[in-house]
């Protein structure tokens, strides 16, 4: 049995992008990421992310049948090391770009979409930084800006035309040939006024948390694998003051292998997938990228 008409689904569907790219419902760390590189150091990063969705739940955790969406993320993102007044910071940006296709909601087709997503600026200062303990400690503000491309009245978009800030705490560790990632932050959502149906509403957000962990283990100098989670939870939604159905409610597994094939030259393969989730599109498989240039 359908759980919404059409027409339901479609007004449902209408804010979708904080929910369907992961890049968008959660900030994701890699392992590593919160290793500190000395003052000088850039990187360059390129993602490919490749995500497949097969169902939708709703907040109470009730299935929308025949769902399903195909997301393409493209991520360029650049790192600069340096040291302000003895602590080491590292102020960086992200360019996002996505696809959005081969979507259903309810049974309904949904216009696919291509375009810029909100650019982010970040940077993370090492509160903790002993490379010779191979312990660190870093806090990371982050900024969203609604630079992406969204259309009022249309289903998906890739921006989401409001302002977002994320609070990041990481700690990095190592024990000889393992090393251990912990990652906890709290996103702050501002409004989008032009959703809705007629989109001339208010789409408000609560603010949503999230919590990673990844263990580690380099098998040579070069080649690591590690295995991680990661959990969602709050980021409620309301249209004109009513819940949407939406939030940013899941649990996901995740496997990774990084190798240095150069010194200065990482690659990177993620595969990922949810074990639960309500209030949006249930990730069955990820297929996630990076390529890493030290300079």
């Amino acid at each position: 049995m359908q759980l919404f008409k059409p027409t339901a689904a479609r007004g449902l569907a209408l804010v979708l992008w904080c929910m369907a790219v992961p890049a968008a419902r959660a900030l994701d760390v890699d392992p590593g990421d919160y290793a500190a590189a000395p003052p000088g150091t850039s990187l360059i990063l390129g993602y490919s992310q490749f995500n497949w969705y097969n169902s939708f739940y709703t907040r109470a955790g009730n299935e929308v049948h025949d769902s399903e969406l195909q997301t393409q993320v493209g991520i360029l993102r650049v790192v600069h090391y340096v040291d302000v007044f003895g602590v080491t910071c590292d102020p960086q940006f992200f360019i996002p770009f996505a696809g959005l296709n081969n979507a259903k909601l309810g049974g309904e087709h949904l216009d696919s979409t291509f375009g810029l997503g909100d650019i982010i600026v970040a940077s993370t200062c090492w509160v903790v930084n002993q490379p010779e303990k191979q312990r660190w400690v870093g806090i990371t503000p982050f900024v969203f800006f609604p630079t992406g491309s969204y259309r009022d009245k249309q289903v998906l978009n890739v921006g989401e035309n409001r302002y977002k800030g994320v609070l990041q705490v990481g700690y990095v560790e190592a024990f000889g040939k393992w090393s251990v990632d912990l990652i906890a932050d709290t996103t702050f959502y501002g409004n989008n006024d032009s959703a809705g149906p007629d989109g001339n509403n208010t789409l408000r957000q609560d603010n949503s948390y999230q919590a990673q962990a990844w263990l580690r283990r380099a098998l040579t100098d070069d080649l690591s694998l590690g295995f991680g989670w990661s959990g969602t939870w709050g980021g409620n939604q309301y249209v004109a003051g009513d819940s949407n159905k939406l939030s940013t409610e899941a649990q996901q597994l995740r496997l990774i292998t990084q190798y240095f094939v150069l010194p200065d030259l990482q690659l990177q393969a993620q595969a990922r997938t949810d074990v639960w989730s309500e209030g949006g599109f249930r990730e069955t498989f990820g297929l996630h990228l990076r390529v890493m240039k030290v300079f």
